[in-house]
């Protein structure tokens, strides 16, 4: 995987997203973690805040406005 791709990653905070992100930051991969953590866990999230390549994005990705100014 280039460590230079970005990856987002919808429904981060849920229990198999986190996962995900975990395992791509592991793998040195930039992720965009989006989740309006309406089912997920904010907290599963919580030991990526501050790292490197890592960005949290607290919102619904159906609102696609939102999703576009991302």
């Amino acid at each position: 995987m280039n460590q230079h791709s970005l990856w987002a990653v919808t429904g981060a905070a849920g229990y198999l997203g986190s996962y995900v992100v975990e395992e791509l930051l592991t793998r040195g991969t930039s992720v965009l973690a989006v989740d309006d953590v309406s089912t997920g866990r904010q907290e599963y999230l919580t030991p990526h805040l501050g790292k490197s390549g890592f960005t949290f994005a607290k919102q619904d990705m159906r609102d696609a406005a939102a999703m576009a100014a991302l």
